[in-house]
C-alpha cells in the first residue's frame, strides 16, 4: 500500500517539507486521514481519476495557505513564516495530461509575491 509505504517514509525521514502531485487522493478522503498528523496539509484534489497536487509543512514551522487560482492546471500554494517576519512560498504544480503548453507555468511566475531578496540567507534560519 502506498499510502503506508509514504507514512513510513516520512516518519523515517522527517523532512519539514513535502511537494507532491499525482496523490489521487479526492473529496471523500478528508486531509487528516489521508496523511501524518505531524504536517499541516495544503492540497487540491482532482475531479476526475487521478492527478491532485500536495504539499506537506512540518508542524514545527508556521505557515498559511495562498489563494493562487490556475483554471488550467493544478496548483496548490502556501507560505513558511520566517523568524524575522518574512514568508517564502512554496507550491506544488502538475500540468495535467495532453497539455502541451508552457502557458500555465507563464502564468503562474506573473504571480505577485512578496520581494524574495536574501531568501537563501532566510532559509537557513528555519
Amino acid at each position: 500500500n502506498k499510502t503506508i509505504e509514504f507514512a513510513s517514509l516520512l516518519e523515517t525521514t522527517k523532512p519539514h517539507l513535502v511537494l507532491g502531485t499525482e496523490s489521487w487522493l479526492d473529496n471523500t478522503i478528508i486531509k487528516s486521514e489521508s496523511l501524518t498528523s505531524d504536517y499541516v496539509t495544503y492540497r487540491k484534489d482532482r475531479s476526475v481519476h487521478g492527478g491532485g497536487v500536495f504539499v506537506l509543512i512540518h508542524n514545527s514551522l508556521s505557515s498559511v495557505s495562498v489563494n493562487v487560482n490556475c483554471n488550467i492546471c493544478e496548483t496548490v500554494w502556501c507560505k513558511v513564516m520566517l523568524r524575522d517576519g518574512s514568508s517564502v512560498p512554496f507550491a506544488s504544480f502538475y500540468r495535467p495530461p495532453g497539455s502541451n503548453t508552457a502557458q500555465p507555468l507563464l502564468q503562474l511566475s506573473n504571480r505577485p509575491f512578496e520581494p524574495r531578496s536574501n531568501i537563501y540567507r532566510s532559509c537557513r534560519r528555519l
